[in-house]
């Protein structure tokens, strides 16, 4: 029997933005999308922020993104592992962070 084949799955986008609402007819509303991030000075503090991952593919997964230290090491902020499910080709996965202070510059990660 030969090893079962692991679905298939790309990350298309991610988009950061202040929020997303979910509107009338399951369409969704990005609120303040970030081109980049500039700032006068760190540190700097956000009230919120949502990290919009597209992915294509198939089957069912488990995201995490982690927002990371320059030294890619530590991790500033981490979401919750969360499911999703891919079924007419590709779907969202949303994570919101609130009250994220960065002290510095940071990077951010997002993978299944």
């Amino acid at each position: 029997m030969e090893p079962k084949e692991a679905p298939k799955l790309e990350l298309a986008y991610t988009l950061f933005c202040d929020d997303v609402r979910l509107e009338v007819g399951n369409k969704l509303s990005y609120m303040g999308v970030f081109q980049s991030i500039v700032v006068p000075q760190l540190p700097v503090w956000l009230p919120k922020l949502a990290v919009v991952n597209h992915w294509r593919g198939e089957g069912a997964h488990l995201s995490e993104v982690r927002i990371l230290m320059p030294d890619r090491q530590q991790a500033l902020v981490v979401s919750q592992p969360a499911r999703f499910e891919i079924a007419h080709g590709s779907a969202d996965n949303i994570s919101f962070f609130v009250n994220v202070t960065f002290p510095v510059g940071a990077s951010i990660m997002c993978r299944p």
